[in-house]
């Protein structure tokens, strides 16, 4: 007999747990929304640490990625201003009618609003102060709705790794091109010097190019453009160029134009003019002599010999350009400037003194030696069999297809004095060496020779 008592018993049990479990998989919408406000206000303050620490855990690549992103660290000082601006005006609003559960998940939707950047600046060329003052004049906003993803971990919720595909539209400011300068006065007082690039200063023999360098005390964060003049006449204008580091390169050879004889920037003097190209501001106004002879080569050339160096075998790699290299150095300020007086020259805050070697293709391996002479000592007395530091290197292929030598030395301390290089084909071979150059370490910091 069917005991119906038994069965309704049963109904009613299925239909509690039923109920108790539907209670569970539900959970707090006011934990959503807590949790919610809490990772929304740091993602409005760019606190990528704290919110990394409201996250599921992720690729520690990723993780760092996106600390270097929000901290803008890759960026000039001026556009990091602007952009942080921006950011200033990021504002929030959660949802709490959006939240929804699935189990041990749950999302919630937060609108975020901002100035729309992009109408406020969009045409604006200028300094910074102009930039932020557009900004914070600014009427016009923009929202952007996103739905965040949580999940349970324990008794707590935490934000799910899609979460940050979310973000990526609120955050697009970061990476917003800006045609940014700085007023003409602004910009000249970043100025650090100039320099004509392997020559003997100023002196260009038997160039296959010449270049004036123009160093700032930081990546400026400005377009520029050069002009070259031979003699009084202009004869070649370059497209503008967007700083990428502290100095820029101008350049004058054969691919920009340059009419070469036997491969060689014809005799005379040049001019080059480098100039702001948002408005035109003059940057840098240098001129130097270009010298043509059959006996004599320059430090621009790849044979021959120069004041800091000789080229005793110049058949034992295809070899496009040859000299020392300043490397330069990175203040704690994030400011960068170079640290070489002149060519050979370093000042005392170097890092690390290099001989750069430039090939047309990959060459063998070869073996370099530096020793140190102390500041008064004896040249003559050293000893080429006890170097200070010796290496045996590859060439060293690069993205943008160049090929270099980079015999570099970096000790725990620069120590004032002169340098003498030997590079030869491996360690028994130093008597027949290949290259021989010389350089000094001066007293005198970088900072204090700028001054001068």
């Amino acid at each position: 007999m069917i005991n119906g008592k038994k069965i309704m018993a049963a109904v009613l049990t299925c239909a509690m747990l039923a109920s108790v479990s539907a209670c569970t998989n539900k959970g707090n919408p006011d934990d959503i929304i807590d949790a919610a406000d809490s990772f929304a206000k740091n993602v409005a303050a760019l606190n990528a640490g704290k919110m990394l620490k409201q996250m599921e855990e992720i690729d520690d690549d990723k993780a760092e990625s996106i600390k270097n992103k929000l901290a803008m660290s890759d960026m000039s000082d001026d556009e990091k201003t602007v952009k942080q601006a921006i950011a200033a005006t990021i504002s929030y609003e959660v949802n709490e009618d959006s939240v929804e559960f699935d189990g041990d998940e749950a999302t919630c939707d937060v609108v975020f609003t901002m100035v729309d950047y992009a109408d406020v600046i969009g045409d604006l060329s200028g300094s910074a102060d102009d930039f932020t003052s557009a900004i914070s004049d600014a009427d016009a906003d923009k929202e952007y709705e996103v739905t965040f993803t949580f999940v349970k971990d324990g008794d707590e919720w935490i934000v799910g790794e899609d979460s940050l595909d979310e973000l990526s539209g609120l955050y697009s400011f970061i990476n917003y091109e800006l045609s940014l300068g700085a007023a003409g006065g602004d910009i000249l007082e970043m100025i650090q010097r100039t320099s004509w690039w392997l020559s003997d200063e100023g002196t260009y023999t038997n160039a296959e190019y010449i270049e004036l360098d123009l160093w700032f005390t930081e990546n400026p964060g400005i377009d520029v453009y050069y002009e070259v003049y031979q003699g009084s006449s202009l004869i070649y204008t370059s497209n503008p160029e967007t700083f990428s580091t502290s100095y820029f390169e101008a350049v004058y050879g054969e691919e920009q134009g340059a009419a070469l004889t036997e491969g060689k920037i014809p005799a005379g003097t040049y001019g080059i003019k480098i100039y702001e190209a948002g408005n035109g501001t003059l940057l840098a106004d240098e001129t130097c002599t270009v010298e043509v002879s059959s006996t004599e080569s320059s430090a621009s050339s790849a044979t021959g010999d120069s004041d800091t160096y000789q080229l005793l075998n110049p058949s034992f790699a295809n070899i496009k350009e040859l000299g020392w290299w300043d490397y330069g150095i990175e203040e704690a300020d994030g400011s960068e400037h170079g640290t070489m007086a002149s060519e050979g020259i370093y000042c005392s805050d170097t890092e690390t003194i290099a001989f750069s070697v430039e090939l047309n293709e990959a060459g063998p391996a070869i073996y370099f030696a530096y020793y140190f002479i102390p500041e008064g000592g004896d040249a003559s007395a050293v000893d080429y069999a006890n170097p200070t530091f010796a290496q045996t290197i590859e060439s060293t292929s690069y993205q943008d297809g160049s090929i270099y030598y980079d015999i570099d030395y970096t000790p725990d301390t620069m120590a004032v004095g002169t340098y003498i290089l030997v590079v030869a084909a491996d360690q028994a071979s130093v008597s027949s060496p290949y290259i021989t150059a010389a350089c000094q370490v001066i007293a005198q910091s970088s900072a204090e020779f700028m001054d001068n």
